[in-house]
């Protein structure tokens, strides 16, 4: 029996499922064979995307060929099947971040904050029901003058279904450029890693992801393509561990009472973004 990992937004281990396969291109047929339509002017806005990213293509691969150096690719355009895979769990865990500021009191900005609760995870009528004690801590860092915003995240899942037994505790980190005027999202960042155990394993499945959007692009890391670029994005993460780790030795700690408040959030939180993503299944207490 397995796991459902496509239930429930804020299962970490989605983000594990990336594939690292091979990218397929596929490519057009010119607009100088027989019976293809004349082609637009280059001037064209439906064009310039399409330009822009030719000749930065052309020009990058000559200077490769130009100095004589093998050319890898860390960097790559993210296929829409991954969108759901690494990006569902982040969303929503940053709304949920958001549905947690409606609770008075509630602050974990440069600071962590950190809840516990045991959820039911339901996702169809015929698979049996996922009991997750799930802990959540998080920090925020905003800058509001300046559009900038980021959050961290380590959100650690004892999760049992039937005679699966799966324990995982993965970190997520997202950096926004986000404007607090019109309230509106431009380039963003998310570095994931996660480690799971499963059945009692002592040595666990480990797993990262790096997705960026910059304008109109969206790429994710290539983690075969173990380059300059993949170190650094392992860096990074490292550095953002060590940061979040730092800041929760003075952790605050949410008592019984507030957990169950901050626990209706996050229930409500998932559920939202399930509902954009076409997710499936509930979440719900397991001891109500």
């Amino acid at each position: 029996m397995k796991f459902n990992k496509l239930f429930l937004i804020g299962l970490a281990p989605i983000f594990l499922l990336s594939a690292c396969g091979t990218n397929q291109e596929t490519k057009p047929s010119s607009d100088n064979e027989p019976g293809s339509s004349e082609p637009s002017s280059p001037g064209d806005g439906s064009n310039k995307s399409i330009l822009s990213n030719a000749f930065k293509e052309m020009g990058e691969e000559i200077a490769y060929v130009a100095a004589s150096k093998p050319r890898t690719r860390s960097m790559v355009d993210m296929p829409e099947i991954d969108k759901k895979i690494q990006l569902a769990t982040p969303s929503g865990l940053v709304y949920v971040a958001g549905k947690l500021y409606e609770n008075e009191g509630f602050d974990c900005s440069n600071k962590v904050v950190e809840f516990s609760e045991v959820y039911d995870m339901e996702s169809g009528p015929d698979t049996p029901t996922m009991v997750a004690d799930i802990t959540l801590s998080l920090m925020i860092d905003v800058d509001i003058a300046n559009n900038k915003a980021k959050i961290y995240i380590d959100e650690i899942i004892d999760a049992t279904q039937e005679s699966m037994h799966m324990y995982t505790d993965a970190y997520m980190f997202l950096e926004f450029d986000y404007n607090f005027t019109t309230n509106k999202l431009g380039d963003f960042k998310a570095w994931n890693k996660a480690d799971v155990y499963l059945n009692g394993s002592e040595t666990p499945n480990t797993g990262i992801n790096y997705a960026v959007r910059q304008g109109e692009e969206l790429k994710k890391i290539d983690t075969a393509t173990q380059d300059a670029e993949y170190n650094t994005v392992v860096n990074q993460i490292e550095t953002f561990i060590a940061l979040f780790d730092s800041k929760a030795e003075t952790k605050t700690v949410a008592d019984a009472t507030t957990a169950r408040k901050y626990g209706e959030s996050f229930i409500a939180g998932q559920n939202y973004i399930n509902e954009i993503i076409n997710g499936y299944g509930s979440i719900d207490f397991h001891n109500k």
